[in-house]
């Protein structure tokens, strides 16, 4: 686990780094209107998530059980061959409603004022392509990862994001800075790594002597648990992307820029918690199928711990700090002026969400997917008339703030709902070790250093290494919090200083 756990996050977290680095070279060479208009791409995918229908998750709970029998390879592959059938059909109808949309979308919807209508059609027409392609994706990564062949998986996405960030920026720097040649190269970069990621899975499948065949049996044989996710996957997606979608109707597109700038800093934290959620689920698949309480127990509060650990500095520290963090990212006052809040509310808010990951993982891994829908479900009945009047009042930051308080709330509720069913007699240690202590010894670090170091009076550089300073001791601290994590580490350097002297 440690291995997979470390391939996740660093693949994720490359690829992330990578993305971040570029994105103030693509607002410079594009302009923040053509930064809008990729932002909107990026909404899009996420709302048509709910395509997923459960599925990717299905193949990732269902190879990871079959893998762990005897003479199951005819259903793995045939369960492939079914699911994949289904993504592809799915892709290429959307990809084909996108392309007749795009004009009613560039007319109607985007207000671009500095971008042609044509120009934004051409955008909308190549992003229902680089859709079609990418797509299918993620149901061949559920079934690498079913497989728990994390390192393979973490190469190739590093690999192909970092061709998708250095290449789109070489593109737009000697051969054309437009919206078109980001687009037609995010569409090539798409088809590769689809293609590469199928051709492994179906190496890397049990052999077996008959073809693998499209089979009605294996859709009826998942669907309880895919209906169950492809509800969460609907609502959740509706409820991450509502802000995004109702803004870039409610904001000029420049303003809606400035807002995609937050939320990219935002959405970079759920990078830093996949690893732990996707190492976990099938592990937990696992360990709840053989039963065992104690072991259980310990490794749930081990990743929470973790996940707490990893998280949550960094987004204090980004939070605290946004308008310094956002001059050393980006260079650029006229953005750092009016992107700064959005970065500090939706990275409180997204930082919130993180410690519910590894619970929620806990939860699909026990087949209980009805919580999280409900979660969801209810969010998302408050939030839409509740979004449209704090975005009239307050635009953007009334989103933002929106944001922060639905994540709050649920931290506080979901946890104590879950463990009333699941690890019933862990739910004080979740709330106080796993997240209060060590979330309280953050908030303390990072606050002594807003109060009594003038860090606007340094330079870029002094304030990067201030930053990461500020960072290390809150991790720090938050490591002397956590009981499971502490003792790990302590009992890992101990482990290594005897090597040594050996």
């Amino acid at each position: 686990m440690k291995i997979d756990t470390i391939a996740n996050f660093a693949g994720r977290g490359w690829t992330a780094l990578i993305a971040f680095l570029f994105i103030p070279i693509y607002i410079n060479l594009l302009g923040i209107e053509s930064w809008g208009l990729i932002g909107f791409f990026v909404t899009l995918q996420i709302i048509l998530r709910l395509l997923d229908l459960g599925l990717s998750t299905t193949l990732n709970r269902e190879i990871a059980r079959l893998s762990a029998r005897e003479g199951e390879a005819r259903r793995q592959r045939d369960l492939v061959r079914t699911l994949e059938t289904v993504y592809w059909s799915l892709a290429v109808l959307v990809g084909l409603l996108m392309l007749a949309a795009a004009p009613l979308i560039a007319r109607y919807w985007i207000k671009a004022q500095g971008i042609s209508d044509e120009t934004v059609t051409t955008a909308v027409w190549m992003m229902g392509l680089i859709f079609t392609f990418q797509f299918p994706s993620a149901l061949y990564q559920g079934g690498l990862r079913g497989l728990q062949r994390h390192v393979l998986l973490s190469g190739i996405l590093a690999g192909t994001g970092t061709v998708r960030s250095a290449g789109a920026v070489a593109v737009l720097w000697w051969i054309a800075p437009t919206l078109q040649a980001f687009f037609a190269w995010q569409l090539f970069i798409s088809i590769l790594e689809t293609l590469l990621i199928r051709s492994w899975l179906w190496r890397l499948l049990p052999s077996d002597s008959l073809r693998a065949r499209f089979r009605t049996a294996s859709l009826l044989a998942v669907w309880r648990f895919a209906a169950g996710m492809n509800a969460i996957v609907v609502v959740t997606s509706l409820l991450m992307s509502l802000d995004k979608v109702l803004l870039s109707k409610l904001l000029t597109l420049e303003e809606y820029g400035y807002y995609m700038v937050g939320a990219s800093v935002a959405g970079g934290f759920y990078i830093l918690v996949a690893p732990f959620f996707l190492v976990a689920f099938p592990r937990f698949s696992q360990m709840v199928a053989a039963g065992g309480h104690q072991p259980t127990s310990r490794l749930y509060h081990l990743l929470c711990q973790t996940t707490t650990v990893v998280v949550l500095p960094v987004a204090v520290v980004v939070s605290v700090f946004s308008r310094e963090a956002l001059m050393i990212w980006t260079r650029n006052p006229v953005v750092v002026e009016n992107s700064y809040l959005f970065v500090s509310l939706l990275v409180i808010g997204t930082a919130l969400n993180s410690p519910m990951n590894i619970p929620y993982a806990f939860q699909l891994a026990n087949g209980w997917t009805k919580l999280a829908f409900y979660q969801a479900a209810i969010s998302l009945i408050f939030a839409v008339p509740a979004l449209v009047v704090s975005t009239r009042l307050y635009g953007g930051v009334g989103a933002a703030v929106l944001w922060a308080t639905l994540n709050a709330s649920w931290l506080l509720i979901t946890p104590h709902i879950m463990h009333r069913r699941l690890l019933i007699t862990e739910k004080w240690q979740w709330y106080v070790q796993d997240v209060g202590k060590p979330l309280l010894g953050i908030v303390a670090v990072v606050a002594f250093v807003r109060a009594f170091v003038p860090l606007n009076t340094f330079g870029l550089l002094a304030q990067l290494l201030v930053l990461g300073a500020t960072w290390a001791l809150a991790v720090g601290g938050a490591i002397c919090l956590t009981p499971s994590l502490r003792e790990v580490v302590f009992a890992t350097v101990g482990s290594y200083r005897g090597e040594q002297n050996v």
